[in-house]
């Protein structure tokens, strides 16, 4: 019988299941692969003016496709991890998610007009 002090497990500290570690990586692709194309085609890459040409279905676009990407990489990190009791803990991919989600729009905007 617990008394409510055994502190060995915390709830942070607790395993990641695989589909929930998948959402985390997937989340935090999402975010680093805008970072660096936002960064690219700021810079001149190959859709330099056609994603962000300030047409709302350029940006539009661009969004779906990187929801697409997110989707596929939760569905592969889903599969590669499925026999995997856990993957890291909710803590750590808490930190690495929140981390990303400041830093990586930070990053992305490196150069704009309104960016740093």
């Amino acid at each position: 019988m617990s008394t409510g002090t055994d502190r060995t497990s915390s709830a942070g500290n607790e395993g990641a299941s695989p589909k929930a570690a998948a959402a985390f990586a997937a989340a935090t692709i999402y975010m680093w692969l805008e970072c660096i194309l936002r960064l690219w085609f700021s810079k001149g890459g190959d859709a330099y003016l056609r994603l962000w040409g300030q047409r709302a279905g350029d940006i539009a676009a661009m969004w779906l496709a990187m929801i697409v990407v997110g989707l596929a990489a939760y569905f592969v990190f889903a599969a590669v991890w499925s026999k995997r009791a856990a993957v890291g803990t909710v803590r750590a991919w808490t930190v690495l998610l929140v981390v990303s989600a400041i830093v990586a729009p930070l990053l992305g905007e490196w150069g704009q007009a309104i960016g740093i």
